[in-house]
């Protein structure tokens, strides 16, 4: 548990907080709560399968670089080496941002805009 709290395991239970709610929030909301514009379904559910595509496969692309030094915790094992190649000479967090683009996508083919804010 010391371990855990040292690499920054709070921070990780606090974003599976706030994932949890924004995931949660729209089956726990009745769908009349701030709603989408009418006529906006199509464009929303490609626009968000997308993006949920997008955000896996960066999610995907992070992981398979980082390998064994692949961890949940902010703080990387003591054997682990900064990456710099493959997809993080682009992006310096692709997991995370896999995450946010994941968790949008699948709002915009949500039937309310209030969880919106939460996931950005």
């Amino acid at each position: 548990m010391r371990d855990f709290l040292a690499r920054g395991g709070l921070w990780v239970v606090a974003q599976a907080v706030v994932l949890a709610a924004a995931f949660g929030m729209p089956y726990v909301l009745p769908d009349s709560v701030l709603p989408w514009p009418p006529g906006t379904r199509a464009v929303r559910e490609v626009a968000g399968v997308g993006l949920m595509v997008a955000g896996l496969l960066e999610m995907a692309l992070g992981a398979l670089r980082l390998g064994r030094g692949l961890t949940p915790l902010p703080k990387p094992t003591s054997n682990a080496s900064l990456v710099r190649s493959g997809i993080f000479a682009r992006v310096r967090h692709p997991i995370y941002g896999g995450i946010v683009l994941l968790g949008i996508g699948a709002l915009l083919r949500d039937a309310s805009m209030l969880p919106l804010p939460l996931a950005v």
